[in-house]
């Protein structure tokens, strides 16, 4: 059971036990126009086991539920066909500090900090497991100007370079002293992949280990990243993604 805490129009925390690992919460509660942000509620609310944990507008005002972040105030509405036109915000190519990524991520400067944190976790946990940080994060996609499929009135996090996808890892030989107490197969380069490791079975049991032991650490570092999502979510069944958008969502198991 996964426990959900969320904001009461009090502006106190509440604790709400749920089946679900999946949950929605507003995060920009200023008391200033939330239409857009309602609107986006709506939608949430009519799909299947999400819930919506705190309404938009019911906290006092110049309150919010999670620290401000520069992106929350843009807005995400465009028409729902034809070309779409996203804000400009100021974007960087970034390669990744404590791990290189396959490939430069063009990602919102703000960002990019977020990232060097998911870094360091991802070192963290893979020295715990393998005995080494990889040596590559395998991404499918940064920036790119769309909408969201679900919801065509609103531009994808990807359209404000505030969102990254994370395929898997590659992992370098290991040699030296600390390499004889892993088994043979963990010495050897190898990579993990979300699609095929995540319900890994048998001798590929580690990765399933590695990719769920970093789920939950990416989840249970606060103000990491809003909205993660996984595997349990169909769209996301072979990657990771992460963004900030002005709500949270979390589904991966």
């Amino acid at each position: 059971m996964t426990l959900l805490v969320s904001a009461c129009s009090s502006g106190r925390a509440t604790e709400q036990p749920r089946e679900q690992s999946l949950a929605l919460q507003s995060l920009v509660t200023t008391g200033e126009d939330t239409t857009e942000l309602d609107s986006l509620e709506k939608a949430v609310a009519s799909v299947p086991s999400i819930s919506i944990a705190s309404a938009a507008g019911t906290a006092p005002a110049k309150t919010r539920t999670r620290p401000a972040y520069p992106l929350d105030n843009v807005s995400r509405k465009v028409a729902m066909s034809g070309k779409v036109s996203c804000p400009p915000v100021e974007l960087v190519n970034y390669q990744g500090e404590k791990i290189p990524y396959q490939k430069k991520a063009r990602v919102y400067v703000g960002f990019a900090q977020h990232l060097r944190r998911f870094e360091e976790i991802v070192a963290e946990t893979a020295i715990e497991v393998y005995g080494r940080a990889p040596s590559k994060i395998i991404t499918y996609g940064s920036y790119y100007c769309r909408r969201i499929r679900s919801w065509p009135y609103l531009i994808s996090e990807h359209g404000l370079g505030n969102a990254l996808d994370v395929a898997g890892f590659e992992f370098k030989k290991m040699s030296g002293p600390n390499a004889g107490s892993l088994p043979r197969s963990l010495r050897r380069s190898f990579k993990v992949s979300m699609s095929k490791h995540w319900n890994a079975r048998a001798k590929d049991k580690v990765h399933q280990r590695f990719l769920r032991t970093l789920a939950r650490a990416v989840i249970n570092e606060e103000g990491l990243f809003r909205v993660i999502l996984g595997p349990a979510d169909p769209k996301h069944h072979d990657h990771f993604h992460f963004d900030m958008a002005p709500f949270r969502i979390v589904n991966v198991f």
